[in-house]
């Protein structure tokens, strides 16, 4: 199998397994959500699909030398997802967190037919269906991890801040040591700390994301109260899910989707506004070597520490929002 990355470029697969994984019915559905929620409605080119980092999780844990069991967990981890990824957070869930798939799972491993696919090949299936058994796959915010690094590069190349030959050269600044992805000097920390630093600020935690999401996501609140769609269909795709919101007949869904427009969702104030909605602050803080120890990029650039709490407090309050009309 040949997959043309945006981000890895051409890459071969030959893991018998890998590629039926990758055809499998749970992964096939990840070809039609989207990776940024609402964005797509927003402007049509941001049209990142879950399968896309998903596998690019896989390459990179293949790259840094995860073994076939951790592999195959970074290829699965998103196959929780629903349509429109995390704006079901904002719908049954928490925006603040963003973890609503979460819990979820192992059960949607369970209930797929990628146990059959597994037991045959002997890999514990157990293990594979929760992605914090792997230290590179998944670690705590403010650490860098496959999956992380996969959606800030993904994202920052789809985002147009910055090139594939940026990113290669990023991953060449990144080594892993005692099971854990490490920067091998103060320089490359920076430059991926910085990286994710600005890809939040400019789409992952800013009015137009927290305002979309909010928007789309009482749409939907309106059609499950309605049944007009029921939380299985959150487990459809971007285009069956929004599809019955279109077809609802419904002018109070109609209406809110109406406002997803870039020239519609403007900053507002806490006396003038329309909406007001909250974001998840995402940034990381990434270890360093210097010398014979490993220390945190915050602890050795004052800078760069006092701009992730800056970030953090224009975040923690949330957004005032007025509509365009």
């Amino acid at each position: 199998m040949i997959i043309k990355d945006k981000v890895y470029g051409e890459q071969k697969i030959e893991d018998p397994m890998i590629i039926e994984l990758m055809g499998s019915p749970e992964m096939e559905r990840l070809k039609h959500i989207g990776q940024y929620g609402s964005w797509e409605l927003l402007d049509s080119k941001l049209n990142t699909r879950r399968f896309e980092h998903s596998f690019g999780v896989y390459h990179l844990l293949k790259h840094f030398g995860a073994d076939k069991e951790e592999q195959i967990a970074g290829l699965l981890h998103d196959i929780n997802h629903t349509a429109f990824s995390h704006v079901v957070d904002y719908v049954l869930g928490d925006p603040l967190t963003q973890d609503f798939g979460d819990s979820k799972h192992k059960d949607m491993i369970m209930n797929s037919t990628i146990p059959a696919l597994l037991e045959k090949r002997k890999i514990n299936i157990d293990k594979i269906s929760d992605p914090h058994n792997f230290g590179l796959l998944e670690r705590e915010i403010p650490d860098i991890c496959c999956d992380r690094l996969d959606y800030c590069l993904r994202d920052s190349i789809c985002f147009g801040i910055i090139t594939q030959e940026e990113a290669n050269d990023i991953l060449d600044g990144l080594t892993v040591k005692n099971n854990e992805i490490i920067c091998k000097d103060k320089e490359s920390a920076q430059k991926i700390a910085r990286l994710f630093l600005k890809t939040s600020k400019l789409f992952w935690s800013n009015e137009m994301q927290a305002g979309s999401y909010l928007l789309l996501a009482e749409a939907l609140k309106i059609a499950v109260k309605e049944k007009i769609v029921t939380e299985d269909d959150f487990y459809t795709t971007d285009k069956e899910l929004f599809n019955k919101l279109l077809n609802s007949n419904n002018n109070e869904i109609i209406e809110y989707l109406s406002y997803i427009h870039l020239d519609v969702i403007t900053p507002g104030t806490k006396e003038d506004h329309d909406i007001y909605a909250k974001s998840k602050p995402r940034h990381i803080d990434p270890k360093f070597i210097d010398g014979e120890k490993l220390i945190r990029l915050s602890e050795a650039d004052g800078d760069f520490k006092k701009e992730v709490e800056e970030f953090k407090e224009q975040v923690k309050p949330g957004y005032f929002i007025k509509l365009k009309r």
